[in-house]
C-alpha cells in the first residue's frame, strides 16, 4: 500500500499531492505500473528534497528500516551525492568521524558498500590468523567473492577487519619510508668534510714571507 502523508491546509504545495503526482510520473516513465513497490518512494522523496521550490521538505533524507523480527537500522545517506558529505538522522558528519552505519546513495538509492571489498584477492594474507576461517565463510570458494547474503554481524566484523588490515600496511609502508640516516652533504661539503677529517688537519702550512727591503 503507498501512502503519501503532507498536511493539505498549510500555504504553499500540497506535499501529498506533489509525492503521488511524482511517483505516478516515475512510475509511467520506468514502465512498472504493475510492478511491485520498491524503492520508487525514496526516489520521490530525494527528488523532493533536492527541488528548491518545494520548501517544506528540505535537507538530508532521513532512512530507517522496521525489519519483521522487530529490529529497527537506520541509515545513513551522502548528501546530496554519494561524493557528497555523509549524514546521518538529519546530521551532517566529516568522513573521519561519521557513524559506523550502512550509507545510502541518493542518485541510486541503494546502500553503498565501500568499506568491504566485493572479491577477496589477497586471502591469503589473512592465512594463520584468527579470522582466516571467518573470511573463507563470507566468501566464495571459487574466486572469493562476497556471498550475497551476511549478517549485519558478520558485515560488521569484516569491516573491522579490513580497516584493521588496511591501517596495518600503512604503518609499514610509513617505517620503510622513514630515513635513518642523515643526509649525505653536498659536493662542496662532503669535500671540506672529508679535508677536515684528514690526518694532517691540525697542522697549518705556513706562510710564505716576502723581505721588501732585500729588492
Amino acid at each position: 500500500m503507498r501512502v503519501a502523508i503532507g498536511d493539505p491546509e498549510v500555504e504553499g504545495n500540497n506535499i501529498a499531492q506533489v509525492a503521488d503526482k511524482s511517483y505516478r510520473d516515475l512510475i509511467h516513465h520506468l514502465n512498472r505500473e504493475d510492478d511491485p513497490l520498491d524503492m520508487e518512494p525514496l526516489t520521490v522523496l530525494v527528488q523532493m528534497c533536492r527541488d528548491p521550490t518545494i520548501r517544506e521538505v528540505d535537507g538530508a533524507i532521513q532512512i530507517g528500516k522496521v525489519y519483521k523480527s522487530g529490529t529497527v537500522e537506520f541509515f545513513g545517506v551522502m548528501w546530496q551525492s554519494a561524493f557528497g558529505q555523509p549524514t546521518f538522522l538529519g546530521k551532517r558528519y566529516e568522513k573521519h568521524n561519521k557513524p559506523r552505519v550502512r550509507y545510502f546513495d541518493p542518485d541510486t538509492c541503494q546502500i553503498i558498500e565501500s568499506e568491504i571489498p566485493k572479491s577477496l584477492v589477497n586471502v591469503e594474507d589473512f592465512n594463520g590468523t584468527d579470522d582466516y576461517g571467518f573470511l573463507l565463510s563470507c566468501y566464495t570458494e571459487e574466486g572469493y567473492f562476497l556471498k550475497q547474503v551476511i549478517t549485519e554481524k558478520e558485515r560488521g566484523r569484516l569491516v573491522s577487519i579490513f580497516r584493521d588490515y588496511s591501517y596495518g600496511i600503512f604503518i609499514k609502508a610509513a617505517e620503510s619510508n622513514v630515513q635513518l640516516e642523515p643526509p649525505v652533504p653536498p659536493d662542496r661539503e662532503r669535500a671540506f668534510y672529508d679535508g677536515a677529517g684528514s690526518e694532517n688537519s691540525g697542522e697549518l702550512e705556513p706562510f710564505e714571507t716576502i723581505d721588501h727591503d732585500a729588492e
